[in-house]
């Protein structure tokens, strides 16, 4: 699942490639990136997520996350993710959300 949204764009947190607000969503062997090119340092609100996730009671199993600052918001939930790759260098992972990563 493929997206170039950008903060500039979107804000940061509407930029997701996928928002899930949902209760109990699950995943298995999904990729997720958001391909808007990386900040270069000259660009304001170049940041894009990869996902956002609201809902309560989400997992994540054996899935990717791609993207080079703000990768995965974990916003605000309970969250699972096993078996994962999340990617990225610059808050790729934040949020309000309670997740737990095995």
């Amino acid at each position: 699942m493929v997206f170039d949204g950008t903060a500039a764009q979107y804000r940061t947190l509407e930029s997701s490639t996928l928002i899930m607000e949902s209760n109990y969503f699950s995943a298995v062997n999904v990729k997720f990136v958001n391909s808007a090119p990386r900040p270069d340092g000259e660009r304001e609100l170049a940041q894009a997520a990869a996902m956002k996730i609201a809902g309560e009671y989400a997992s994540f199993y054996n899935c990717k996350f791609h993207r080079f600052q703000d990768t995965l918001c974990d916003d605000r939930g309970k969250h699972f993710f096993k078996d994962c790759y999340i990617e990225g260098t610059i808050d790729f992972i934040f949020g309000s959300g309670q997740s737990s990563i095995w």
